[in-house]
């Protein structure tokens, strides 16, 4: 039923569950804790634009703030829980960077749902939602007007530095950036512009706005 490595899995759970200061003793898809019962937990985790399922996704469950039970999602996307002991759990997806999917561009939604199990079968349902990748722009005016080749210097993120330069619009955008804070640093205009640097923040399908002028 697996096809990826039990022990890949037990590594991924444990750096995630570190990140977020949370102990578990194992994390292979057998019961992590005091889960035996009759309750069964299913769930789908697809594209919203396309209904494609997402594989290859880590699902923990909770009790509280301990994980019981772990599995992941196969090639359509679905997972499943099963001899579950009734009761309150939180299932939340991690292991996002086995998918393949581009996070820049992507965001999970919900990333964890809770759920009560008792003798019905539940269902969950995640969505992957495409977003547009984060990106800064801004406008450039020298003394009111637009200004057409003006470099910028764009820092920050994961490891983004790059140069952009202004349009004929007098407008210039640094795409396909990752999530972060970014410094934006005028280097070339025809005057002075101000201020001299901006600092924004960028979040998934967020874009953030560093206009200038002089």
């Amino acid at each position: 039923m697996y096809t990826r490595s039990i022990e890949g899995l037990k590594a991924t759970l444990a750096l995630v569950l570190l990140a977020a200061g949370v102990a578990a003793c194992d994390s292979s898809e057998e019961a992590l804790g005091p889960t035996q019962g009759a309750a069964e937990l299913t769930g789908t985790v697809a594209f919203v634009k396309t209904g494609a399922g997402v594989k290859d996704l880590v699902v923990a469950l909770f009790s509280g703030s301990s994980v019981v039970a772990t599995t992941h999602t196969l090639a359509d996307g679905t997972f499943s829980f099963r001899d579950l002991a009734e009761g309150s759990y939180t299932a939340r997806l991690t292991g996002f960077e086995l998918t393949g999917v581009n996070l820049r561009a992507v965001a999970f939604d919900p990333v964890q749902r809770p759920v009560t199990l008792g003798t019905e079968a539940v269902d969950l349902a995640f969505a992957a939602v495409g977003l547009v990748p984060p990106r800064v722009a801004g406008d450039v005016l020298c003394n009111g007007a637009e200004v057409q080749g003006a470099t910028f210097r764009v820092i920050g993120g994961e490891d983004t530095d790059v140069t952009v330069t202004s349009d004929v619009r007098g407008r210039y955008a640094a795409g396909n950036l990752s999530r972060g804070v970014y410094t934006v640093i005028p280097q070339s205009a025809p005057c002075t512009l101000l201020p001299a640097f901006q600092v924004v923040t960028v979040g998934a399908g967020q874009a953030a706005e560093a206009d200038f002028s002089g």
